[in-house]
């Protein structure tokens, strides 16, 4: 479920841990109930400064998303964990999908290792 609402996501850069694999970071939190009613909510962002036409962040938001749900659909993230994580795109230049679903794919087995 995707991770909405101005407070919910100050909470997790205030209070949450951050882990970081090139050109992704990501900042997480393990919340006591679950947000928004899923155990598993995530968000994604890419900075306007980097990229400044919207064709480019659209299409990075779009891959960003596309490798976190491979990564649920092949039970890599632990769904049963109430977790809450939103993902950055650190990078300067447009990567290919590969190399943001691997980035991606190695922050969730960081992220639940940690926990």
């Amino acid at each position: 479920m995707r991770l909405k609402g101005e407070k919910k996501i100050e909470k997790i850069f205030k209070e949450g841990k951050s882990v970081f694999v090139f050109p992704v970071k990501a900042v997480f939190l393990f919340p006591n109930e679950p947000i928004n009613g899923a155990n598993f909510s995530y968000g994604v962002s890419v900075s306007k400064r980097n990229f400044k036409k919207a064709v480019d962040r659209n299409r990075i938001k779009r891959q960003m998303r596309e490798a976190v749900q491979h990564n649920q659909k092949n039970n890599l993230i632990d769904s049963k964990l109430c977790t809450a994580i939103m993902y950055l795109y650190i990078g300067k230049e447009l990567m290919e999908y590969h190399v943001i679903e691997t980035a991606i794919r190695k922050i969730d087995k960081k992220v639940f290792v940690l926990q």
